[in-house]
């Protein structure tokens, strides 16, 4: 096994562990919602400072379990807020996959399944639920604001409006703007 794979098993299975153990805590009542800390101490508990040799695996490592451990725990139950329902593992599941596969929807050689869920996702919605496919609105924020963008440019009839919030205009250096170009 070379160093690489070595080191991306390494990654993966500590960030496993991080990731079981905050969403355990996150369902246990006991767990305080955040380890509230002020600027100043969470300045001198975090080194965010950027090195030309970068960091090893390990202070990778810990400083997710420290943004973990001193972030506000949004899937708490004792969380109240507008915005926000819980953790939600289906949710996650795709964020997870959605990350890794690195895909977008600019073409069907490029990203497969994701046009074949277009293809099956909106009719079997409208087959099973009560649909204006004439009035369809998309919306999204942050990254799936830019998806709504993009689907907005790509495919103007699919729906009747687009609602984009804080779209991440910035993923890849711009690229919704190269596309215009």
């Amino acid at each position: 096994m070379n160093h690489i794979r070595m080191s991306q098993n390494v990654i993966l299975n500590r960030l496993y562990g991080l990731i079981d153990d905050y969403i355990e805590k996150n369902e246990d009542p006991e767990t305080p919602v955040v380890l509230y800390r002020d600027p100043d101490e969470l300045r001198e508990l975090i080194d965010l400072s950027l090195d030309q040799e970068g960091i090893s695996e390990t202070e990778l490592m810990d400083l997710v379990d420290t943004y973990l451990r001193f972030s506000v725990r949004t899937g708490h139950p004792q969380f109240l807020n507008q915005l926000y329902q819980g953790f939600n593992l289906p949710g996650f599941a795709g964020e997870v996959v959605a990350a890794l596969s690195n895909t977008s929807m600019y073409t069907y050689e490029v990203a497969p399944v994701a046009t074949l869920i277009e293809q099956e996702l909106i009719p079997a919605v409208d087959a099973h639920y009560r649909t204006d496919p004439a009035n369809r609105t998309l919306s999204g924020a942050s990254f799936a604001g830019l998806f709504t963008l993009y689907a907005m440019f790509e495919k103007p009839d699919l729906f009747h409006r687009y609602l984009a919030a804080v779209p991440s205009l910035w993923y890849g250096d711009g690229v919704l703007f190269q596309m215009e170009e």
